[in-house]
């Protein structure tokens, strides 16, 4: 829940920008080459709402995140890319009453290099996002550590190979800029696995660090 001395417009403006995302009539679509599935913007206002309405305790901001995932289940899902398995977050959300986004988390992993890490891995900053918010998602909904592990093994490769000296990130290996946008996806990214990683995890240290 809220603390005592939230903001009240701070609460109101975000009570406003979650009514406003499930009244729209569209749902947004990602649809590139071979990947097909509802946007990650999608997914990614669904989780900032959901958690608004656990903090505030409102049911009806609760339900719309639900109802609107209703509407965005029946999209066709390609489960082949970061940018399409990351759509898993959402039925989680909801308590993943078909198992629809851990399956999702799980495959995200179906392939992997010598390393471990998924093949869905492009080392485009983004990713960090794409793939930790699932697999700790994925982790609070199950428990189960594969998760962790698989978001730490992740962060730690993309801090060691994308980091810069200052601090920031290039896009990727064949981008190097430091992306702002990109740049915010990888502090969102990174909290997101430290608020699930433990202390004490193998991989935690290094992120920290980063």
């Amino acid at each position: 829940m809220l603390p005592p001395d939230a903001n009240p417009a701070a609460i109101q403006i975000g009570d406003r920008a979650v009514r406003e995302w499930a009244g729209r009539g569209e749902l947004m679509r990602y649809d590139v080459g071979e990947v097909s599935a509802v946007h990650y913007a999608e997914v990614a206002t669904a989780l900032g709402a959901a958690r608004l309405a656990a903090s505030t305790g409102d049911a009806s901001l609760a339900a719309l995140v639900g109802a609107r995932w209703e509407r965005a289940r029946e999209l066709r899902n390609t489960a082949n890319h970061v940018d399409a398995n990351v759509v898993g977050i959402w039925p989680q959300l909801l308590g993943d009453p078909d198992g629809a986004g851990v399956a999702l988390a799980d495959g995200q992993w179906r392939e992997t290099d010598a390393t471990g890490l998924t093949r869905q891995a492009r080392f485009w900053i983004d990713d960090i996002w794409m793939i930790g918010a699932l697999q700790a998602q994925s982790w609070r909904q199950t428990g189960a550590a594969r998760f962790l592990d698989r978001a730490g093994l992740m962060a730690n490769a993309y801090l060691a190979r994308l980091q810069q000296p200052s601090g920031l990130f290039h896009h990727g290996p064949e981008a190097p800029f430091a992306w702002g946008r990109g740049n915010g996806w990888v502090a969102a990214g990174l909290a997101e696995i430290l608020s699930v990683l433990p202390e004490d995890h193998a991989g935690r240290a290094t992120i920290v660090a980063g």
